[in-house]
């Protein structure tokens, strides 16, 4: 082994080894250094419970990597190396308190159905957003992949849109906000606000408006986007 590196990635989870891949086929030599045992952070499948059952530490679901340039464009050649995902449908079922339940399928009439059974209000708004959300997306999505500093700010990119201002106020605004007033069955609100804190941030919190659309819109497209390396060696 080499004692001398370019770059040193402390920690090998899945962002850091994405740095250093990245940064590896930048003909820079990298060392990547883990304490645990184990790598892939976000992405690891480890023996926790009983011999022979495999679970994922900790992410589920991969729909939004689904869109990254990463799997999308296969920058980092993963398929190459055996991974493939399973795009689940339905995309997730809820059940509610009252013993009632809404599944979201890959299908969006399919998806709106359901909506409408408790409200045909709601079933609209749902397509709208998730419509709105798709027209819109690149530009987050470009964002999400952009180095700070590199090109037009989101601000300046959102400027340039016909409804860029609507998006900059969504944007602010948390997404609870958007949900209450977009929705007005208290099932459908409830699907909402479990996509939108899918990241682990309170739907209240003021900057979170776009998890409103992202999330739900993730599974609508690429279902639970299961990851699956196990079928080739």
């Amino acid at each position: 082994m080499a004692d001398q590196f370019d770059v040193v990635v402390a920690g090998a989870g899945h962002n850091s080894l994405v740095a250093a891949a990245y940064l590896a086929k930048a003909e820079l030599s990298c060392l990547v250094l883990e304490a645990r045992p184990r790598i892939g952070g976000n992405t690891a499948t480890e023996e926790l419970t009983l011999p022979g059952f495999l679970h994922d530490t900790c992410s589920t679901a991969h729909a939004i990597f689904m869109e990254s340039p990463i799997w999308r464009d296969q920058e980092l050649p993963l398929a190459a190396y055996g991974l493939e995902y399973i795009a689940t449908n339905p995309a997730c079922h809820v059940v509610f308190p009252d013993g009632t339940s809404i599944t979201q399928w890959t299908d969006m009439d399919r998806t709106c159905d359901e909506i409408a059974r408790f409200s045909r209000h709601d079933a609209d708004a749902y397509r709208a957003m998730i419509g709105e959300w798709r027209a819109i997306a690149p530009v987050f999505g470009g964002m999400r992949y952009t180095p700070a500093g590199w090109g037009p700010s989101l601000a300046e990119q959102l400027a340039e849109r016909p409804n860029g201002l609507s998006w900059q106020r969504r944007q602010a605004l948390a997404a609870w906000d958007i949900i209450d007033a977009a929705f007005e069955d208290w099932h459908v609100k409830s699907l909402m606000l479990w996509f939108a804190e899918g990241t682990l941030q309170p739907a209240d919190r003021p900057g979170t408006g776009t998890l409103a659309y992202s999330f739900a819109a993730g599974r609508q497209r690429n279902g639970w986007a299961l990851p699956n390396s196990l079928s080739r060696k």
